[in-house]
């Protein structure tokens, strides 16, 4: 079962409708307005609720435990003890190289749009 404790967040306001990206990572753009992060990004945080349109507030957690959406891919999904990074759409991937890596895994999510929990840390440097 994903869950989240733990958490320290900010709000910032929602680039675009942000509706169908809760728990999926996100960055910050020149006007600090809050999107969705590319494959391999550096996301600021992972987005905590569900804004519908541009200029809402959007709550981004930037530490702490956090669900996340699973981008799947080879059937593996995300699996607990491995580095995450970002996938395409904001979803989770674990990761071994190259990528910003933005936390560990601690609890699977194997499928495709399935959530498991994260201990979200920018570069994956876990205190």
């Amino acid at each position: 079962m994903a869950y989240s404790e733990n958490q320290t967040n900010i709000t910032l306001p929602a680039s675009t409708d942000l509706s169908a990206s809760q728990y999926c990572f996100v960055t910050i753009d020149t006007s600090g307005e809050v999107g969705l992060a590319t494959a391999g990004g550096n996301a600021i945080g992972i987005l905590q609720n569900a804004p519908s349109a541009q200029g809402q507030a959007a709550e981004v957690l930037i530490s702490g435990v956090s669900r996340l959406v699973s981008a799947g891919g080879g059937g593996l999904g995300i699996r607990a003890g491995y580095n995450l990074a970002s996938a395409a759409s904001g979803e989770g991937a674990e990761t071994t190289t190259g990528d910003y890596r933005m936390g560990i895994i601690i609890e699977t999510a194997t499928a495709s749009g399935d959530i498991g929990t994260v201990v979200f840390s920018p570069n994956g440097l876990v205190a």
